[in-house]
């Protein structure tokens, strides 16, 4: 007799590499993974933090973050008489002007004296309104301008980190050695998304509560917490500015969605890389899409309906206050035929992101498990 026992027995698959039941007959043809949990995520996490591209791609966005909100600090001020006082002198040159030439009009035979009479050669009142330029950096919507740019710019950012991220490990071929130190190729390809999918969602998180706070520190010496005025009535688009009593509720969110964003941004980078097993091959696909696809749509198919269903309508809806809306067709109003207008929330277009997404990775788990490496 050996003297083991059936406990024993089944600790030897930590050691051998196998599933066994008491009587040494294997169980299951499945190897025991060597890994322990979480360790998979966390392996991914760390290869993915020391990546000297991912380390650059950090760094840019950090200078570009504080170098735009250098710039934006520079090129505001509190000193509103100054403004004033340019707009009034603005607005005596071209009084002057405007003097001028109403009475080169006036003494013109070539116009007709019944045009004179109707008002040709006058040219309207002016006001010191049309030329002054409010120098403080507003609040509202200045903060969410700076939520959006950094949402823009962070979703860049992702979807080359992301790439790189799962592209060079299949140029370099450490691919076939991390398949073989987990095989469950599933699992791997869950725990690489989770972990691009965290480490995008920390660095986004980050990324707006330096610009949130830049920007404040920016409102508080260079600008005013006051509300912005409503648009004149010569502006016939939406300006999107966020709702005055509820600016912080909706600023937060408008940077929930930025993040969410370049989660979703960096997920649809890092499961093309995987079908197509390069860096290039995702460069080439958004290229494609957004130089020769959306531009083409655009171009043969502006006034049709499947302009809704674009890529950066799409991400203009999830991250715009209120949405994207767009003109597709005519249809026939009591004033005639008027263009359709067709609202994307902020929901449908996130809606079409998570989809795009899942989708990709359902192509992406599916040639993983099947293909040769």
């Amino acid at each position: 007799m050996s003297g083991t026992t059936p406990s024993t027995a089944q600790a030897r698959p930590h050691e051998t590499g196998g599933v066994f039941g008491p009587d040494g007959v294997p169980t299951s043809p499945r190897p025991v993974a060597s890994t322990s949990r979480g360790s998979l995520l966390l392996a991914e996490l760390s290869r993915l933090r020391h990546r000297r591209l991912v380390a650059a791609l950090l760094l840019l966005g950090l200078v570009t973050i504080i170098g735009a909100m250098g710039v934006v600090f520079a090129t505001h001020t509190t000193d509103v008489a100054a403004a004033h006082a340019k707009a009034q002198h603005q607005l005596a040159e071209e009084s002057k002007n405007q003097q001028v030439y109403a009475q080169q009009c006036l003494a013109d035979p070539g116009i007709p004296q019944s045009e004179k009479d109707n008002g040709a050669c006058d040219m309207g009142t002016l006001t010191e309104d049309l030329f002054f330029v409010d120098p403080r950096f507003r609040a509202d919507p200045g903060l969410p301008m700076v939520a959006t740019g950094i949402g823009v710019g962070g979703a860049l950012l992702a979807a080359l980190l992301a790439a790189t991220g799962v592209g060079a490990d299949w140029s370099s071929r450490s691919i076939v050695t991390l398949l073989t130190w987990e095989p469950r190729r599933l699992r791997f390809l869950g725990a690489r998304l989770a972990a691009i999918a965290g480490f995008v969602a920390a660095v986004g998180v980050a990324a707006q509560a330096l610009g949130l706070g830049l920007g404040a520190l920016t409102v508080q010496l260079r600008g005013t917490w006051q509300d912005a005025p409503p648009p004149g009535p010569e502006q016939s688009y939406d300006t999107g500015m966020l709702t005055a009593g509820h600016f912080w509720p909706e600023l937060l969110a408008l940077q929930l969605r930025a993040v969410l964003i370049m989660v979703l941004v960096a997920l649809v980078a890092a499961t093309l890389a995987t079908v197509f097993r390069s860096t290039g091959g995702v460069l080439g696909v958004a290229f494609g899409w957004f130089a020769v696809v959306e531009v083409g749509v655009h171009a043969v198919f502006g006034g049709r309906w499947v302009v809704r269903y674009l890529l950066t309508e799409n991400l203009a809806a999830a991250i715009i206050p209120g949405g994207n809306d767009l003109y597709i067709g005519q249809h026939l109003t009591a004033n005639g035929m008027e263009p359709r207008l067709v609202h994307l929330s902020n929901g449908a277009g996130l809606l079409y992101l998570v989809v795009l997404a899942g989708a990709l990775c359902v192509v992406a788990a599916a040639l993983l498990r099947r293909r040769d490496l």
